[in-house]
């Protein structure tokens, strides 16, 4: 979660790490919006690595921080996924989508919880959990979505003190 829960709104988002040998990890985080959404379903809205802008003013605030670091605070790039091969190998000529959309393909119940945690942990391994796309170009300038593939969970979600502590994502 992006923000501490409450019992009517919650943030969720995920990252994906890809390991390389030899050199750092490809990253990227995706969510609905910093805003939140008034669901406990973590699967309630389609999730990008592109977010529309906030407009709560203390949100904006902190946007206008990380704007000191990059324009594109409401953006994950995805170029680097396509630099190289799992092996580290350098691609010749990398191609990757504008956009990726995360469209997800179950439910959960839309139940307040006091450790959203626990709605994640009753996942079983083998859940089909998203449809994923990209996007050629932005929207507004006639970009087309095309299926990539599907986020199949390969082991049932568990939380752990490495996760929580020192398991980071570089967005």
């Amino acid at each position: 979660m992006a923000g501490q829960p409450s019992a009517t709104k919650t943030t969720p988002g995920f990252g994906l790490k890809f390991l390389r040998d030899g050199m750092d990890s490809s990253n990227l985080v995706a969510m609905f919006s910093v805003e939140g959404q008034e669901s406990w379903n973590f699967f309630a809205n389609d999730f990008s690595n592109h977010i529309p802008a906030s407009v709560d003013p203390n949100l904006q605030r902190v946007a206008k921080k990380f704007a000191t670091a990059t324009k594109w605070v409401a953006q994950v790039g995805l170029s680097d996924f396509s630099l190289y091969e799992q092996d580290g190998t350098p691609v010749a000529e990398p191609q990757f989508p504008y956009q990726l959309k995360f469209k997800p393909t179950l439910t959960l119940e839309d139940v307040f919880q006091e450790d959203f945690k626990d709605l994640l942990s009753e996942i079983p391994s083998g859940t089909h959990l998203y449809k994923v796309y990209g996007l050629d170009n932005p929207e507004e300038m006639s970009g087309k979505e095309y299926y990539i593939g599907d986020l199949v969970l390969q082991t049932a979600p568990v939380t752990s003190r490495f996760g929580d502590e020192q398991l980071f994502f570089r967005h």
